[in-house]
C-alpha cells in the first residue's frame, strides 16, 4: 500500500523496493538527485548519502503500527 501512495505522488519520480541489507547499489545505479528515507533514519547516517545531492526524511508517520513492528510480529521477536 505504501508504495502505490508514494508512487502516485506527482512528486515523486521513483519508487524502488530492494531486498538487499542497504540500497547503495540500487543509488549507484539510479543517481538520484534527492534520497527521501523515513523518520527513523533522521539523525543516523544514511547509506548512498555520498552519492545524491540532498537526503531529506520523510514526515513521522501518524499512524502507530508500521510495517516493520507487523513483520516483528510474525516473526515471533
Amino acid at each position: 500500500d505504501r508504495l502505490e501512495i508514494l508512487a502516485a505522488l506527482d512528486c515523486v519520480d521513483w519508487i524502488v523496493p530492494f531486498d538487499a541489507e542497504t540500497p547503495v547499489e540500487v543509488i549507484e545505479r539510479l543517481r538520484p538527485d534527492i534520497l527521501v528515507k523515513g523518520s527513523e533514519y533522521a539523525g543516523q547516517e544514511v547509506p548512498g548519502d555520498d552519492m545524491v545531492q540532498k537526503v531529506v526524511f520523510a514526515p513521522e508517520s501518524p499512524y502507530s503500527s508500521h510495517a516493520t513492528d507487523l513483520v516483528t510480529s510474525i516473526k515471533g521477536y
